[in-house]
């Protein structure tokens, strides 16, 4: 168990952060956190929860066998928190990655995110994994803005109007990072 576990650090609440990469066991805890951000109809556009236990294996399998990266947080033996790095499909794009991210509400505003995003980009770098990360978030979720932009993400783009929720409009926010600017091989 111990080689899985890539950062172990102190919360702000003196409460232990474990990051370590996401395992089979770990599958249900990261669609049960997945459902309940699509119940807060805040942060995902999407707004149909994931049952089906084929579905959450076949997500497990397609992350590792297209080698993406998948980070947990866990608090206290808990996974409450989740990273994806994916690969984007077209072959041009082989060295961008689309970062995923999100945290149960009650552990927000601890540090997890962003201490999730550094040891992934560490990770990039180390392995050299990704030439850029990408991300989007709507234009309202300000906390996770002044995160990616304190990780030195920068926004590149705005969909106006991309998203209609609860009877609002919602712009989508690109971001990137470039990690290396060397041709890929």
């Amino acid at each position: 168990m111990k080689s899985h576990i890539l950062l172990s650090t102190e919360l702000k609440n003196g409460k232990e952060l474990i990051i370590r990469r996401g395992l089979r066991k770990d599958i249900d805890s990261v669609w049960e956190i997945f459902n309940i951000i699509i119940k807060e109809r805040k942060f995902l556009p999407v707004f149909t929860p994931v049952k089906s236990e084929f579905e959450k294996q076949s997500w497990y399998l397609r992350m590792r066998e297209q080698q993406n990266m998948l980070l947990v947080a866990v608090v206290e033996g808990r996974v409450v928190g989740q990273l994806t790095i994916e690969h984007i499909d077209w072959d041009a794009s082989s060295h961008v990655g689309e970062l995923g991210i999100i945290i149960l509400p009650q552990y927000r505003n601890m540090g997890i995110g962003t201490k999730l995003i550094q040891r992934a980009i560490d990770i990039v770098k180390e392995k050299n994994l990704f030439k850029k990360i990408c991300l989007s978030c709507f234009h309202n979720n300000y906390m996770a803005l002044n995160v990616y932009k304190n990780l030195e993400f920068e926004e590149v783009g705005r969909k106006k109007k991309q998203f209609f929720i609860d009877g609002k409009w919602l712009d989508e926010i690109i971001l990137e990072r470039i990690i290396d600017e060397t041709p890929p091989d």
